[in-house]
């Protein structure tokens, strides 16, 4: 967890952090709601998304991969990917 850079936050940062978690549900079901219906069926609702920088992500094999959970290997371990070599030899 990071940690506040003002003195006084330090101590709030639990109780903030458990009133966030309750009040993100119900915006967490109402974007939910709004991606199973569509972006493109709801253009204002995407635009205004868009104006403010939020966009949601489903966990869903066709969107960008967030839940670290699903991955089978760790990423920073080498792995083997065949293809085309693509060192440069002189």
């Amino acid at each position: 967890m990071k940690t506040s850079s003002r003195p006084g936050l330090k101590n709030l940062e639990g109780p903030i952090d458990f009133l966030f978690s309750i009040l993100v549900i119900p915006a967490a079901y109402l974007l939910m709601r709004y991606r199973r219906a569509g972006s493109s069926r709801l253009p204002q609702t995407t635009s205004r998304l868009k104006a403010l920088g939020v966009f949601p992500v489903r966990n869903h094999y066709y969107e960008p991969l967030f839940d670290d959970k699903l991955l089978s290997h760790p990423l920073h371990e080498d792995r083997n990917l065949p293809g085309m070599d693509l060192r440069w030899r002189p």
